[in-house]
């Protein structure tokens, strides 16, 4: 009883609140009321952000599996490989290792010479009309192999066939003359697919979001952190759920609210270096349903997001460390330190507070399909070296990144997503099973009149609409009609 009687002496109302509603224990009512008022809140609100993240965490923890080595199942074509390596490098020192099980265990260095077959086939000549396309058809023996990624040999099987024979074609014609068309391959990772897909997600989004003001939240985390999400991409998948909880729990707790959010993962920095961070959009509003209003402004605290950005990663780690889903080179022991002396540090996270919805799609839009690397940056490509412009922020000034193409080829590659991960993600009120039963109501609360989803356009007419270009007229200006297809010719 003494605990109650001071619970009711001293505990701040929302303390108390909670407590009735059974949120929380009585113990941990009491230790808090003994603070003052303000501070009483603060540790009410960091509870309730942790334990909304934890649940977050448990969830996608628990989808995962934990990892195990690959294997190799013709240990006779092993033999062989290891065989013709030792005459090109020289003695290969086999050695005994205590281990249960029958098991064989290969270096990274012997690994990686394996994969790469002792030669890339560049050619001593490489045009670079289209640089992407020769690297990739010059480097193929390096990335084409059962040991890459198949998201990654698919897609640059794509590029290397996109607007050629190899995918077919469309042949229209008028009175006097032929066009032909080549398909392109629609690759994310292709950057000649991505501009027109872009601008028709933009008029889609553009009926389908609220005219309100967002806010732009980008959230990154330590370069040391990097390498356990390239090495262990099922939980780089997870980051843009892990962000959303976030950001929504942040919301509830300071404005008992729902918000729109939308997620997009970004891998890739200005180096082509692997750099995980990712850029968020969010309604500077927010339905508070108990209530049945809008609220507004959210003014996000950017200290505040920080603390609980990385409390949630760390954690999540952890819990992934726990389980046996992270697969890295360090001890156990080794991982838990570099995790705690990351805990400790600051994280940048940055907050762009007011934006307009065409503001927002633009933003949104340079990350949707945005290719790693843009063509235009290729300065120089010779038989062994890449050299491409970078805009280097420190120096303020465009500076040249030298890669060797095989290194070129394998940090391309890690950019590659997965097949069926979105480049972008919806989470609370723009979440695919709220948006449907949400949407009309919140448009009627705010006032606006919802909009029917636009016909998607097709070929010429985007064409015509976004390039001020008539693919279906020649060059005497007479229309042209579609006339037969090409079918795919094998490369």
């Amino acid at each position: 009883m003494t605990k109650v009687k001071q619970l009711k002496a001293t505990a701040h109302s929302e303390l108390l609140q909670v407590l009735h509603s059974g949120e929380i224990s009585i113990h941990w009512a009491w230790r808090w009321s003994k603070a003052p008022s303000e501070k009483q809140r603060e540790e009410l609100r960091l509870y309730q952000d942790d334990r909304g993240v934890k649940k977050t965490i448990r969830l996608l923890v628990s989808r995962h599996r934990s990892k195990s080595l690959s294997t190799v199942s013709d240990l006779g074509n092993l033999a062989k490989q290891l065989s013709a390596l030792e005459a090109k490098l020289g003695p290969i020192t086999v050695a005994v290792v205590k281990a249960s099980g029958r098991t064989v265990f290969l270096t990274e260095e012997l690994s990686q010479a394996l994969r790469l077959g002792f030669t890339t086939g560049v050619t001593a000549h490489m045009p670079t009309k289209q640089p992407l396309k020769q690297i990739l058809s010059a480097t193929r023996s390096h990335w084409d192999h059962p040991e890459t990624r198949p998201a990654v040999r698919e897609n640059f099987e794509k590029m290397i066939n996109c607007r050629t024979p190899a995918l077919g074609a469309e042949v229209f014609a008028s009175e006097t003359e032929e066009k032909l068309v080549y398909h392109t391959c629609k690759s994310r990772a292709c950057p000649s697919c991505g501009q027109r897909a872009t601008l028709l997600w933009q008029r889609e989004q553009w009926t389908a979001l609220p005219d309100i003001p967002y806010s732009g939240i980008v959230l990154t985390m330590p370069n040391v952190l990097w390498p356990f999400f390239r090495q262990n991409r099922q939980l780089l998948h997870d980051l843009p759920a892990l962000a959303a909880a976030v950001i929504q729990q942040w919301v509830k707790t300071r404005y008992n609210a729902r918000v729109l959010i939308v997620a997009v993962p970004h891998t890739f920095g200005r180096h082509l270096n692997f750099n995980t961070h990712l850029h968020v959009m969010v309604s500077a509003g927010g339905l508070n349903e108990s209530e049945g209003r809008w609220v507004t402004p959210l003014r996000f605290d950017r200290r505040a997001l920080m603390h609980m950005w990385r409390y949630a990663v760390i954690t999540y780690l952890r819990a992934a460390l726990k389980k046996g889903l992270l697969a890295t080179k360090a001890s156990t022991e080794e991982l838990r330190v570099v995790l705690e002396t990351q805990y400790e540090r600051w994280w940048n996270v940055y907050v762009d507070h007011v934006r307009s919805k065409w503001h927002f799609l633009r933003y949104a839009a340079r990350y949707v399909r945005r290719p790693p690397i843009a063509q235009h940056r290729f300065v120089k490509i010779t038989e062994r070296e890449v050299e491409f412009l970078t805009k280097d922020l420190k120096e303020k000034r465009v500076v040249t990144t030298h890669y060797l193409l095989e290194e070129f080829v394998d940090a391309l590659a890690a950019h590659v997503p997965d097949r069926y991960r979105h480049a972008m993600r919806y989470f609370g009120l723009l979440a695919p099973g709220t948006k449907r039963t949400t949407s009309a109501a919140l448009f009627a609360l705010l006032g606006q009149i919802r909009r029917p989803r636009p016909q998607r356009l097709g070929w010429a007419n985007s064409l015509r609409k976004y390039f001020g270009v008539d693919p279906l007229v020649d060059s005497c200006g007479q229309s042209m009609h579609w006339a037969r297809r090409l079918k795919a010719v094998a490369s």
